[in-house]
């Protein structure tokens, strides 16, 4: 399903607040020393002046993560229209048209999107109303926005340069996708790739305070939440898209606070080497520190059964954060939460039927015990 899109940049910025409030400002008048203009005449910026702050906190990024620059890094400044050009052609590669419906059809029997909703439409327009900058891949370059003020960058390169810095060291791209066709597996490892840049992003932001996020005990990445659900697309969209967007961020923050908590930035290559496995790994991080993996579910062949009337558009796994997600249209979410938990393994499968274009949904689940299955199904 459409579980583990990402927001590359988006509403970065709009965080800036809500950190700077939940850390007591003492972070930001930091990096405001530390980038402001040694006279009060205001210069025209140029493009230089933009390649020139990304190799500063370049050079930043590569202090707190203690990942060094292998090879000289590509930047160049894009304009929302090509902003928008590669977001489409990322969405057109990383899925195929058949690909992407599937999706939307699995999400739509599962109850979390509405019958009709045009999931390309909301993903394009998404990706980019709020995007600042971001790190390709492929082509091993950072993309600078041209139309954004310099001053409201440098968070948003503090967190894309990391992805940067990642990449020279672990090739994210091929790491991430290593864990299909399991798309929990591989929101997992999508989770410690955006978990693990917000958290030198906030270490950046940090920067001449004497402290980092692991100074932070009490942190809550809760507090981001409006913030980043503040954007008009986001705004609009299904509570399920809401989520599936913001997790490998959210969720993956506090992933990572947790797993560094103790030794720090000598922990991140470890994550790469040893990935989560799952979405329930990185809810509930002492699950990855014990190792506790889920059960591998099959199905029985259906297609036979079926027939020729019906056709296989998905089979994959939902996850505790697939799961909970489907509790959450019946039930608050702290009970929601707690049900979910419970999982263990699951896999499922989804059919079309020819003409009618009707939908059926085959799952099988596994849950940690007969006791706990009970209350999920509520008896």
């Amino acid at each position: 399903m459409a579980s583990h899109v990402k927001l590359s940049g988006l509403g970065l910025c709009a965080l800036y607040l809500s950190l700077v409030l939940f850390l007591g400002g003492v972070a930001v008048q930091a990096q405001e020393a530390a980038v402001a203009p040694p006279s009060a005449v205001s210069k025209p910026v140029t493009d230089a002046d933009f390649i020139a702050a990304a190799d500063e906190v370049l050079g930043q990024m590569s202090q707190i993560t203690g990942l060094k620059l292998v090879t000289p890094l590509k930047k160049s400044l894009r304009s929302r229209e090509e902003i928008r050009a590669y977001v489409i052609k990322q969405m057109n590669e990383d899925k195929n048209a058949a690909e992407r419906y599937a999706d939307e059809r699995s999400a739509e029997a599962f109850g979390l999107l509405p019958k009709g909703f045009d999931l390309d439409s909301f993903m394009v327009n998404v990706l980019t109303e709020q995007v600042e900058g971001l790190y390709d891949p492929k082509t091993r370059e950072f993309y600078i926005a041209d139309w954004s003020p310099l001053a409201d960058q440098r968070m948003v390169m503090a967190h894309e340069l990391t992805h940067a810095l990642e990449d020279q060291h672990f090739q994210i791209e091929a790491w991430a996708k290593a864990a299909r066709p399991n798309e929990d597996a591989e929101l997992a490892r999508d989770s410690v790739l955006e978990g693990s840049a917000m958290a030198a992003m906030i270490d950046y932001l940090m920067l001449g305070t004497g402290r980092s996020l692991k100074d932070v005990p009490d942190f809550d990445p809760g507090v981001l939440i409006g913030d980043l659900g503040s954007t008009p697309t986001l705004q609009k969209a299904p509570p399920f898209l809401k989520d599936a967007l913001m997790f490998p961020y959210l969720g993956g923050l506090t992933f990572s606070a947790a797993v560094m908590k103790n030794t720090g930035w000598s922990a991140l290559p470890g994550l790469f080497e040893k990935p989560p496995v799952s979405t329930q790994q990185i809810l509930h991080p002492a699950l990855y520190r014990s190792g506790k993996t889920p059960r591998s579910v099959t199905l029985p062949p259906l297609e036979k059964m079926l027939g020729d009337n019906w056709s296989k558009l998905d089979e994959n796994i939902m996850g505790e954060f697939g799961w909970k997600e489907v509790l959450k249209q019946f039930l608050d979410n702290d009970r929601a939460k707690s049900l979910a938990a419970a999982w263990d393994g699951d896999r499922y499968m989804v059919f079309e039927q020819k003409g009618t274009k009707r939908l059926l949904l085959v799952t099988r689940l596994y849950l940690d015990s007969e006791e706990l299955a009970a209350r999920f199904f509520g008896q």
